[in-house]
């Protein structure tokens, strides 16, 4: 499925974000069987490869892999994959060859010579026969959106509308069948046959979205001779939109409010067959919310405007403006909220289009038409708005004052972006360059101070660069102004399946002796050395006789016998090995894994590693727990540390006990969000 994968140049590909060089780890992280995996991937691949409506040059080169992955049984994620494939059918098409090489809107995607072009759009469209083939695929949602991505990428073909009216009459699902019925309606041509589909379907009234859909297509064909009781559904639709179709936004192949597809399926007939519509569109657009105003108000333009469009310019004159006219205008005038900034907002450039003024004081001037009152703004978004403008600028305000002389030889302008939680703090990127934890609570702020000492204690100690605090603020106690900063390590978290998506064994063995170095340099600084740094001891024998207790009394009812035998041997043996709680303390990461190893793809390296916050001290073995774990490496990769770590040998046993130990804890930390049992019947534990 993945063959050629690692062969392409992902690192001088680019996605919106940058480097496409986790491109490959996504698609291998689609095959997880751990649902939260397969989400964060399909939304990293679906944001980094189609974002906003923008392909770029690494889209066209994972469109081939998505083929190979809607073909595999065992994909849980295919309508998911088919709603991106979707996207980057219908996103922007200018990215061909010369886009690729010489990019003036974005220099940074600029394609090296040496990898061909590719054309995301054919990649999608090559998959056709596998979009007709899903689209008998036992899931309904898979059918939905294969003939969603067919809308965008077929052509009908006498073969191809055969196979399609054939599943219409097959398919036991209204939804489906309505979706069905709207790509059929997309591809068909305006000729007497397909009318006559169309027409049949809604005339035997099977069902209000069957009908509903049927009539959208009815109306793009015939135009001025679609039926006069199809024109009235579609009105009706437009200005009173039934509960009965309020499953129609949820068809893949419409995704937009029945009403306005009812209103842009009107807009294929001519203006003067509209005009009995003109009464209840001047009604409605009082009352309407803003959304449903907007296109009640491009309705009543289209009608009595549009014999001035852009291909006559020559504008409206007062003289010319009938009362009726007058008083539309009028109304959009007093709609201050259809004035806006919003993307949806499009009146200005509707009345630029038809030859009127496009500035709202403008219209009114040229009407002598006296604009209402500014509505006082205490909208929940505007309020939420400025909380977000507060936090951002006081945070800047007192990074300016707290560092002004160091910051300011660095920087004219600080720009702050929030990267998220992390555990207990908030993570914002400064300028791109530098990353600042900001506590949440008394407790975080104890734990930063550690985690600052530790780290200004390891520079120059470890093989792999760590975190190097640079700044600190513990001038006060108020929460949101107590930080640390340093410069944003390279690299991005080497998950297993971007170790996977390496190629050569000497970079393997390579990333293993850095990965094994690193362990074994932390492992063996002295205790001393440490002693002013108030290290917790994070191994201890109670905590794990809890963990046993909880995982008895809340999962042994929901595991099957032999599962609670091994887990109770496990425990047993563990606990009751003395030699397990005198073992010599070491310093422990506390929290290592591969989502704390960055790997910088430029140079095929270990990049650094972080993550301290949880440091302390206690059994080397379990830091190498976190590497061997569900979400961790197959475990020949950590075998390969041996020749470094020579005692990983003899840590074997205790390593197993935490792997089992981490899948527990990370459980019962799942316990708010779903069931005992459906978390009992999800656990898998790796044998090392």
């Amino acid at each position: 499925m993945f063959d050629g994968l690692n062969a392409i140049p992902w690192y001088d590909l680019k996605h919106a974000y940058g480097s496409a060089e986790e491109v490959p780890m996504w698609l291998r992280q689609l095959t997880s069987s751990d649902e939260h995996i397969r989400k964060q991937a399909m939304n990293h691949l679906a944001g980094s490869i189609c974002h906003q409506g923008w392909i770029c040059p690494a889209t066209a080169y994972a469109v081939p892999y998505l083929l190979e992955l809607l073909q595999e049984p065992t994909v849980q994620v295919k309508e998911n994959i088919l709603e991106l494939l979707a996207d980057i059918a219908i996103a922007d098409p200018q990215l061909h060859e010369e886009r690729w090489r010489m990019n003036p809107k974005v220099p940074s995607w600029e394609v090296p010579a040496y990898i061909p072009f590719k054309d995301a759009h054919l990649e999608v469209s090559n998959g056709l026969s596998i979009y007709v083939t899903l689209l008998e695929a036992i899931d309904q949602g898979v059918r939905m959106q294969a003939a969603n991505v067919l809308k965008h990428t077929a052509k009908l073909t006498p073969d191809v509308q055969a196979r399609l009216i054939t599943l219409l009459k097959r398919e036991p699902e209204l939804k489906a069948r309505a979706n069905l019925v709207l790509l059929l309606g997309v591809l068909s041509h305006p000729e007497p046959e397909a009318q006559a589909i169309f027409a049949d379907i809604v005339r035997t009234g099977e069902d209000d979205l069957i009908v509903f859909c049927a009539a959208l297509a009815l109306t793009r064909l015939a135009k001025d001779e679609t039926p006069h009781e199809v024109v009235q559904l579609l009105a009706t639709v437009m200005l009173q939109p039934p509960e009965e179709l309020q499953a129609y936004p949820e068809l893949p192949c419409s995704q937009e409010a029945s009403w306005r597809a009812a209103a842009l399926a009107l807009g294929h007939l001519r203006p003067e067959h509209l005009h009995f519509l003109a009464p209840a569109l001047q009604e409605e657009l009082l009352r309407a919310e803003k959304w449903r105003a907007m296109t009640l108000a491009e309705m009543l333009l289209f009608i009595f405007f549009s014999s001035k469009t852009r291909a006559n310019q020559k504008q409206w004159a007062w003289a010319e403006i009938t009362e009726q006219q007058g008083a539309i205008l009028s109304l959009l005038c007093d709609r201050g909220d259809l004035w806006g900034y919003d993307f949806l907002l499009r009146l200005p450039d509707m009345l630029k289009a038809y030859g009127l003024p496009e500035d709202r004081k403008a219209l009114a001037d040229f009407l002598k038409h006296e604009l209402p009152p500014p509505a006082q703004q205490t909208s929940l978004h505007k309020r939420a708005v400025a909380s977000y403008r507060f936090r951002y600028d006081a945070f800047r305000d007192h990074l300016r004052k707290v560092f002004r002389e160091q910051l300011s030889k660095m920087y004219s302008e600080i720009r702050i972006r929030w990267m998220g939680g992390m555990l207990a703090d908030d993570l914002l990127e400064v300028n791109n360059e530098l990353l600042f934890r900001i506590p949440d609570s008394p407790a975080a702020v104890s734990e930063m101070e550690r985690e600052y000492a530790l780290l200004r204690l390891l520079q120059g100690r470890l093989p792999l660069p760590v975190p190097n605090p640079l700044y600190m603020n513990r001038s006060t106690d108020e929460l949101g102004r107590i930080f640390i900063g340093y410069l944003k390590l390279s690299g991005k978290p080497l998950y297993k399946e971007m170790l996977e998506s390496i190629e050569g064994e000497d970079t393997v063995e390579a990333l293993a002796f850095q990965i094994a170095s690193f362990l074994q340099a932390l492992h063996q600084i002295p205790l001393a050395d440490l002693a002013d740094v108030r290290l917790p001891i994070i191994h201890g024998r109670k905590s794990y006789e809890s963990l046993y207790a909880r995982v008895r009394q809340h999962l042994f009812p929901h595991l099957q016998p032999d599962l609670c035998e091994q887990l109770a041997a496990s425990f047993e043996t563990f606990l009751d090995t003395p030699q397990n709680f005198t073992i010599q303390l070491v310093l422990v990461h506390g929290g290592f894994g591969p989502h704390r190893i960055l790997y910088d793809a430029k140079t095929h390296c270990i990049s650094g590693v972080i993550g301290f916050t949880r440091a302390g001290l206690g059994d080397p073995a379990s830091d190498f727990a976190a590497l061997l774990g569900p979400r961790g490496y197959e475990k020949h990769f950590v075998q390969r540390f041996a020749s470094v770590y020579p005692e990983l040998p003899g840590l074997r046993e205790r390593i197993q006990f935490y792997v089992h130990a981490s899948v527990l804890q990370e459980a019962f930390s799942q316990f708010e969000q779903e069931s005992v049992k459906k978390i009992a019947h999800k656990l898998t534990f790796p044998a090392i």
